[in-house]
């Protein structure tokens, strides 16, 4: 079993066939209601909340799962930070859109905005969709359209092909 740190709140576990069969884990019946889930979910936590990254007595947790060709597993783990610790933290948000001129448009609707950190912006294409990445403040005035989920983030900036990382003013 692989545990990478991502983020401050973002693990992602590679686990091999072998070892998800020794842990009676398969993707099929990975859900919150199976014993064994239930039971290996509070060893990862377990070890997550040691490290430092997620307290999971506190934290919103969200897992997400996915099966490789020969039955690996690899586990997104992350955590919803609290909103009184979390008012003037970045938190890294992205937006999706089958057509660029959609990021293009958010690009130039928020080009005065600092509560988007510039710098951090970057494009991807993933799955035939363009994927704008960046960091904004909690309390930024963003569209209802925009992605917080730091797994889901996370795995594309992993899969996805990297087209642009210009600084923002120079994107628009």
């Amino acid at each position: 079993m692989d545990i990478q740190v991502i983020s401050k709140s973002c693990v992602k576990i590679i686990i091999t066939k072998e070892e998800a069969d020794n842990f009676e884990i398969c993707f099929d019946n990975f859900e919150k209601d199976n014993p064994e889930t239930k039971t290996f979910l509070g060893y990862i936590l377990a070890v997550i909340d040691d490290i430092g990254i997620i307290n999971s007595s506190q934290d919103k947790i969200s897992v997400e799962i996915f099966e490789q060709e020969r039955g690996d597993l690899i586990i997104y783990i992350s955590s919803s930070p609290h909103e009184d610790e979390s008012k003037n933290e970045l938190f890294p948000a992205m937006i999706c859109s089958k057509d660029p001129l959609e990021i293009i448009n958010f690009l130039e609707s928020n080009k005065f905005s600092y509560l988007i950190i510039k710098e951090s912006t970057k494009l991807f294409f993933c799955d035939e969709i363009y994927c704008l990445t960046f960091n904004c403040t909690n309390n930024s005035d963003l569209p209802e359209n925009i992605i917080f989920d730091e797994a889901l983030i996370a795995k594309t900036k992993e899969y996805g092909r990297i087209i642009c990382n210009t600084p923002f003013e120079t994107l628009i």
